[in-house]
């Protein structure tokens, strides 16, 4: 049973291997046929990206040909304008009557008056007839320039990788397929390897069953082996256990000594633990000590510092800088000392004089003139009167220095201590700085703009600049948003008139302008927030009403640019109004047919 368990064993492993390496040529067949399919995704872009240069070069080609007509336009319009004004000119010559006021200049008196030219009536036709023609074919090229943007909009947006990573990741597709086609496939498609691998998955579950019920009678037998032996082993400690009871006594012994040691280090660590928590009573109450001292230290500054304010506020000193030159005359009393200390010891040593001189005089019985000896008593009485006056000084002065030491010293920390907060303030001070030049751009202080209308007015450009490509369209180039002065805090929404040359407000726009004007910037604004967002377009338009106040000319300019938007970008465009008119110019039509006594029914159509 044991060697059919381990053949058993080795067959499956032998087929896992196998199912294994098929399952490895599974994942590079399937590598290979997904690097295939990405290669022709590749291909297919690479020619969208082909035919987008040629557009673009076209594109650039049609602009330098509007630029040319456009120019041609100006310079044959010019003279068209000159040739006008003269013909004016001869009209208004040819009613001048003498004696009369010229109604341009108010003279009555017509020395040069214009001369009629026979062919000027027919060059101003034939150059209004090419005017005509050429502004045709400049709104021709201008259409097929439009419809070529629309083209490029749309292949760009086939485009969705750049063309640098395009040939790289290109290369890198045809790196790797090289590779894998050196790879010896056994099978031609994936189908034949899913079948292989099935047989072999259901091969080896067989083996499987059958190992799992071997192993199963494997561990029976293993089992009645092992209860054999767990008797067998009873019985061999049975014996071994009277035979070995010396041995237990031995062992049981050194336990004893083991749990002796024990205990002693037991009782060693209780008398640590109870030294410890006397050190750390001793601590805790030196802690509580220091904390006092340290609270007593605090109120002794407060109060000197409160002393020393209270001397600056009543006028013994100025400040700081007064004080410390007070200290440094401070410093001279010590010289002052020494003088007295002179002055003493010279005292003492025409005292001590004196003394000899009268024991020497008592000695010799020598006797003073009265006269003398009241003038020398005098004397010695105003020597005394000055060392008493000397020594008071000294002591006032003593107890004076002392004072001021003190206080100088609490003074130097006061000092000290405002160094340090004068530092403090001035890092807040340059922080401080800083967030209110922050606060103020955001504020909009220095440029009169807050950052939150800023962002606004940037949002706003990017969406006039988008609009004006519809508003342009849908006017046919009369009208376009003005986008300059989208940053002044006093912004008016105004539009650029071509045939007038001047800009003016939206509210001054007809009801049809208005509406157009409205669309363009709807449209606009949908466009630009889609791209900042990176999200996909939305596939659905609805336009309410509106079209009304349009007439026939711009009513078929909006249709088509609203049907080339629906085309292009792959967008549903519905159009909600009463007009009879739209009813053939779009492809579906979904009708609302009212019925008083049924109610309103809904119709759903198809133009041809």
């Amino acid at each position: 049973q044991v060697k059919l368990f381990e053949a058993q064993t080795e067959e499956e492993e032998k087929c896992k291997r196998a199912l294994e390496s098929l399952l490895q040529e599974k994942d590079l067949l399937k590598k290979f046929q997904d690097l295939r399919k990405s290669l022709e995704e590749l291909q297919k872009m690479e020619n969208l990206l082909q035919a987008y240069h040629q557009g673009t070069g076209q594109l650039r080609a049609l602009l330098g040909k509007i630029q040319e007509e456009e120019e041609e336009i100006r310079q044959k319009r010019e003279v068209y304008e000159r040739l006008k004004e003269r013909a004016l000119a001869v009209t208004l010559a040819g009613k001048l009557k003498k004696g009369e006021p010229c109604p341009v200049c108010g003279s009555r008196e017509h020395p040069h008056k214009a001369t009629p030219d026979l062919f000027l009536s027919s060059t101003l036709e034939s150059l209004e007839r090419e005017l005509q023609e050429k502004e045709r074919q400049l709104e021709n090229l201008k259409k097929e320039k439009n419809q070529l943007e629309g083209k490029l909009v749309t292949l760009r947006e086939l485009i969705k990788i750049e063309e640098s990573e395009l040939h790289l990741q290109k290369k890198e597709i045809l790196s790797e397929l090289s590779s894998l086609e050196k790879w010896p496939f056994r099978f031609a498609d994936l189908k034949q390897l899913e079948r292989e691998e099935a047989r072999l998955k259901e091969k080896v579950e067989k083996l499987s069953k059958e190992r799992e019920r071997l192993r199963g009678f494997l561990e029976t037998l293993k089992t009645k082996r092992a209860a054999l032996e767990g008797e067998l082993k009873g019985l061999s400690q049975e014996a071994e256990d009277v035979i070995s009871e010396e041995v237990l006594q031995k062992e049981i012994s050194i336990l004893k000594r083991e749990i002796e040691g024990f205990e002693q280090a037991k009782e060693a660590l209780l008398e640590e633990l109870k030294n410890l928590e006397k050190n750390l009573t001793k601590t805790e109450i030196s802690l509580k000590e220091l904390q006092r001292e340290l609270k007593e230290a605090l109120e002794e500054y407060r109060k000197t510092l409160k002393e020393v304010f209270a001397l600056i506020k009543s006028g013994v000193f100025q400040n700081i800088k007064e004080l410390k030159v007070y200290w440094e005359e401070l410093g001279k009393l010590d010289h002052l000392r020494e003088q007295i200390q002179t002055f003493e010891k010279d005292w003492a040593s025409l005292t001590g004089a004196k003394e000899n001189l009268l024991r020497e005089l008592e000695a010799l019985s020598i006797s003073f003139n009265p006269d003398f000896e009241a003038l020398l008593e005098e004397r010695l009485s105003t020597l005394a009167n000055a060392k008493r006056l000397l020594e008071e000084k000294r002591h006032f002065l003593t107890l004076e220095i002392g004072k001021d030491k003190e206080a100088l010293s609490q003074i130097i920390s006061i000092e000290n201590s405002l160094q340090q907060i004068l530092k403090e303030k001035k890092a807040l001070e340059e922080e401080y700085g800083t967030l209110e030049r922050i606060a103020n751009l955001l504020s909009g202080k220095p440029h009169g703009i807050s950052f939150h209308s800023f962002v606004l007015s940037r949002f706003l450009g990017l969406i006039l600049r988008r609009a004006n490509h519809y508003l342009s369209e849908f006017t046919f180039g009369r009208y376009h948003f003005v986008e300059g002065e989208v940053f002044s805090k006093r912004f008016i929404l105004e539009v650029f008139d071509i045939y007038t040359g001047q800009k003016r407000e939206v509210k001054t726009l007809s009801g049809g302008e208005s509406f157009l004007a409205s669309l363009a910037f709807a449209l606009g604004t949908s466009d630009t927030l889609l791209r900042l967002a990176n999200k996909r377009s939305m596939e659905t338009l609805l336009i309410d009403e509106g079209f009304g106040n349009l007439d026939e000319g711009t009513l078929g300019k909006v249709t088509e640019t609203l049907l080339q938007l629906s085309q292009q970008r792959n967008k549903v465009v519905g159009v909600i109004s009463h007009l009879r008119e739209l009813r053939d110019r779009f492809p579906v039509i979904l009708e609302v047919i009212k019925d008083k006594e049924e109610g309103s029914k809904i119709r759903l159509r198809r133009n041809q």
